[in-house]
């Protein structure tokens, strides 16, 4: 209620504001300072220079003002939702946040925009973002059939026929030919067994392939079966699944495959997932309906 004050080398000076206006909120980018007054009117200063402009007239009331943490500003009300003030004092709405009136705004650097309000608690806002990746050389005619997180910040895509890719964190994306350990070139499953470091490849001919070391080798084959699935339950227990239904399989820790039990009921289901079930067991979901096999 007392004015506007500029702490300096020499200690502190009053600074004269446009008609001896109060000022209630105030923020700082670089060269400027933006303020709102008592009256609800928005200025921007430019202390270099000692000018003042009017920005902003009849704000909306209990407008908000302050910085994001990179030298932009926010501007925040009930009605307008939350804007950023470019040097010129255009608002630019905010994509996602156009309902909440901020009290405080903050990237994190890793994405995420933290905002606090008012009266509707914190919020955490992200970018989308989608975007197409094509098997290299294909022109997008393979299709992208399974995905898997290698938990490095890579991923291993599966194109098709087309063979097993490698995108890196880097963004180059290689190709592992499958035909020199397989039958075929084409994936059906992913896993990523991260305590062994074994990637495990099922194909759309029935065999299980495993990619260990850098190796890659045959570890399986389910004879006449088609798009083999490879997955692993929640207590560690080992499951395939294709055209001729669901398979537990043994494999020891050095990831040799020892046997291969059929699951009775579900033998002549053409699988297309396995999960985990809340009440024990899995679901088996394919072609004749969903199962439940405890």
């Amino acid at each position: 209620d007392d004015g506007l004050w500029r702490l300096g080398p020499h200690g502190v000076e009053p600074v004269r504001l446009p008609d001896g206006r109060t000022v209630r909120h105030l923020a700082a980018s670089p060269g400027l300072l933006w303020l709102i007054t008592h009256d609800r009117m928005l200025y921007r200063h430019r202390p270099a220079t000692g000018e003042w402009t009017r920005v902003r007239s009849a704000l909306p009331l209990d407008t908000r003002l302050g910085t994001v943490g990179d030298g932009r500003v926010f501007l925040s009300d009930d009605v307008h939702g939350l804007r950023m003030l470019d040097d010129a004092g255009r608002e630019h709405p905010v994509s996602g946040a156009s309902t909440l009136h901020a009290a405080t705004v903050h990237p994190d650097g890793l994405g995420n925009t933290w905002i606090g309000t008012p009266t509707h608690g914190l919020w955490r806002l992200r970018p989308r973002d989608v975007a197409m990746l094509h098997a290299p050389g294909f022109g997008g005619r393979a299709p992208g059939r399974v995905v898997e997180d290698d938990e490095r910040g890579g991923l291993w895509l599966g194109f098709g026929c087309e063979g097993l890719w490698y995108r890196a964190p880097s963004g180059e994306v290689t190709r592992l030919p499958l035909e020199d350990a397989m039958q075929d070139a084409c994936t059906a499953s992913l896993f990523y067994d991260a305590a062994q470091a074994t990637l495990w490849i099922g194909s759309s001919t029935g065999g299980l392939g495993r990619l260990r070391d850098a190796r890659l080798e045959m570890a399986w084959q389910w004879p006449g079966a088609k798009m083999l699935g490879i997955w692993r339950s929640r207590d560690g227990t080992w499951w395939a699944g294709s055209s001729q239904g669901v398979r537990r399989l043994d494999i020891d820790a050095d990831g040799t495959v020892q046997a291969a039990h059929a699951i009775p009921g579900v033998a002549d289901v053409n699988v297309a997932r396995l999960a985990d079930a809340h009440a024990g067991g899995i679901w088996v979901v394919g072609d004749r309906g969903v199962f439940r096999v405890r």
